[in-house]
C-alpha cells in the first residue's frame, strides 16, 4: 500500500506505547520490528470496517531510507477488514503473502518488465504469451524437480537447465534424449523425468556414453508386432501340409472301413 502524506503524519503522532512488537510464525517476538493501528482522519473516506496497520522494522545493512520512512525505520502499512484479531497477528499474515512478490520477480525475469512492441494489441499478445510462461514455470517444480531444484528461479532455470545441450535419437521404435555428459546439473533433469514421461527415454551419457549399447526397459521382438513376409511364423506340422513332413494321400470321399 502507497504511504501517502496523510499516513506519514499519521504515523508520526503514534506515541511509543502503542507500537506492539511484531511476532514470528513460532510466536516468538520479532527483532526490530513493531506494528501499530491508526485511527482518526486517516481514515476518511474509507469503507467502513476498515483498518489501517502500520509496520515499522529496522532495514537490513546497506538498505537505503525512503522520503516516507522515520526516525530511521522502514515504514509499511496495508488495509483489512478483519476484525477481532490482534494486529501482530494481521501484520504476521501479512507478512507471510510476501511470496507473491517472488512471482512478481519471477514475471520481470521472464518478460513483464518492459513492452517491447508499440501498438497495444501486439503488447495484449505479449502478455499473453508471458502469462503462459508463468504458468510453466509455476507447475514445472511441481511435477518435474525435487529439492532445492523447485526454489531456482527464472534466470537460474534458465542457466542450468533450459540451456542444457541434448539431442533426441529415435531409434528401435523408441525416442531417446541424449544429454550432455559434461553438464553437471544433468542428474537434476533424469532425476525425476523418467517418471513423469514414459514415452520419452533420457539417457545420461555419463552412465550410458556413444557406442554402448543403451539397456531398455523390454526388448522389442519383431517377429510379434510386424505383419509381412519377413514375420516369423510357426510352421503347422499337421498331416498334409504344405509346411509340415509329407503323409499318406487320403480320398474325402472314401469311406472308413
Amino acid at each position: 500500500m502507497v504511504i501517502t502524506g496523510s499516513i506519514h503524519q499519521a504515523v508520526l503522532l503514534v506515541p511509543d506505547t502503542a507500537w506492539t512488537p511484531a511476532v514470528e510464525p513460532d510466536g516468538n517476538v520479532r527483532d526490530g520490528g513493531w506494528v501499530a493501528e491508526l485511527a482518526g482522519d486517516v481514515l476518511k473516506g474509507r469503507p467502513n470496517g476498515m483498518r489501517l496497520i502500520v509496520r515499522k522494522e529496522r532495514p537490513h545493512p546497506g538498505a537505503q531510507l525512503r522520503i516516507t520512512d522515520a526516525d530511521g525505520m522502514r515504514i509499511t502499512c496495508f488495509a483489512t477488514n478483519t476484525l477481532g484479531v490482534p494486529i501482530a497477528v494481521l501484520e504476521l499474515r501479512h507478512r507471510q503473502r510476501a511470496r507473491a512478490e517472488d512471482r512478481i520477480r519471477a514475471a520481470r525475469d521472464t518478460g513483464l518488465r518492459n513492452l517491447p512492441l508499440h501498438d497495444t494489441t501486439q503488447n495484449r499478445v505479449w502478455l499473453a504469451i508471458v502469462q503462459i510462461a508463468l504458468d510453466l514455470l509455476a507447475w514445472m517444480p511441481m511435477l518435474a524437480l525435487t529439492g532445492q531444484a523447485r526454489k531456482w528461479e527464472p534466470k537460474r532455470l534458465r542457466l542450468r537447465l533450459f540451456s542444457a545441450a541434448a539431442q533426441l535419437v529415435t531409434t528401435g521404435r523408441r525416442r531417446w534424449l541424449r544429454l550432455a555428459r559434461h553438464w553437471p546439473w544433468t542428474p537434476v533433469i533424469t532425476r525425476r523425468s523418467t517418471d513423469s514421461r514414459p514415452s520419452l527415454h533420457l539417457v545420461d551419457q555419463r552412465k550410458h556414453p556413444p557406442g554402448r549399447v543403451i539397456p531398455r526397459p523390454e526388448q522389442w521382438n519383431p517377429a510379434t508386432t510386424r505383419r509381412d513376409s519377413r514375420a516369423a511364423v510357426a510352421p503347422d506340422t499337421t498331416p498334409n501340409s504344405r509346411n509340415g513332413p509329407p503323409g499318406e494321400p487320403t480320398d474325402r470321399h472314401e469311406t472308413s472301413r
